[in-house]
């Protein structure tokens, strides 16, 4: 969960840096399955060191950069984007939280039959 919170660093710098909405998208995304497949106990940690959400994050914040250079930004909402990009990444941590929690008591109890 840590690691959902320390990636959502870099999607909120992908909003300030006013990336398109579906780059965002896609981040979320990348940041969501890292999270819920991650939160699994046993299988989240072999998942965790194969999909690098992170590096293929910055990678998409760093295309941008590179694609708009010294252009002008668009002034778009950051804050309303901002805002719905915080909630995203609430609900993928509470998401996590809550499967991590489901997966661990359903391998509690298979274990103490």
């Amino acid at each position: 969960m840590i690691g959902a919170v320390l990636s959502g660093y870099i999607v909120l710098e992908a909003v300030h840096a006013e990336v398109p909405t579906f780059t965002l998208a896609r981040m979320l995304v990348n940041v969501g399955i890292d999270t819920l497949l991650g939160s699994i106990p046993a299988v989240g940690d072999v998942f965790d060191a194969a999909w690098k959400s992170n590096v293929m994050n910055v990678a998409l914040l760093e295309r941008h950069l590179a694609a708009t250079g010294n252009a002008p930004p668009k002034r778009r909402n950051v804050v309303g984007v901002m805002t719905l990009a915080l909630i995203v990444l609430v609900l993928i941590v509470g998401a996590g939280v809550a499967l991590g929690i489901f997966a661990a008591r359903l391998l509690w109890g298979l274990r103490t039959r």
